[in-house]
């Protein structure tokens, strides 16, 4: 079977913008492969953490809303927020991304750190890392 942790990592792995080929491009010729898509949507990651910042805040105030955790009943809201934080650390975040989408993924972070919203220390650390890599992303966003 098929664990939640390997599906949300193969989820991470799919939508991840540094590994997208333009397929518009003659693919007879390798070289080109190899340079940086024009069309890339450096906001993939970001909107993905939105939303699994939102799950864990809805996980933590009632029952899991993922169906593949029918069979993980007597700890699945623990588990499911571990498999998420998990998920959240593999996420490519850069300062190319939207700024507006930063900044927003940035106030739910924070709002998860001060609120506790995890309670194993991986998780905490995880939460508390991409915290400290927001902030210096947004703070230099709001120098320049």
């Amino acid at each position: 079977m098929v664990t939640p942790s390997q599906i949300a990592l193969q989820l991470v792995d799919w939508t991840d913008p540094r590994r997208l080929v333009d397929l518009s491009k003659n693919t007879n010729d390798l070289e080109s492969l190899g340079e940086e898509p024009s069309g890339r949507n450096r906001n993939v990651h970001v909107d993905l953490a939105i939303m699994v910042i939102t799950q864990m805040k809805k996980a933590s105030s009632k029952s899991p809303l993922f169906i593949f955790w029918t069979t993980y009943a007597d700890n699945s809201v623990e588990e499911e927020k571990k498999v998420l934080c998990s998920m959240l650390s593999k996420l490519y975040i850069t300062a190319e991304a939207d700024p507006e989408k930063l900044k927003e993924l940035y106030e739910h972070v924070s709002d998860a750190v001060a609120g506790k919203l995890v309670t194993d220390a991986l998780s905490k650390a995880g939460l508390n890392k991409m915290e400290q890599s927001l902030g210096k992303i947004v703070g230099s966003m709001e120098d320049e």
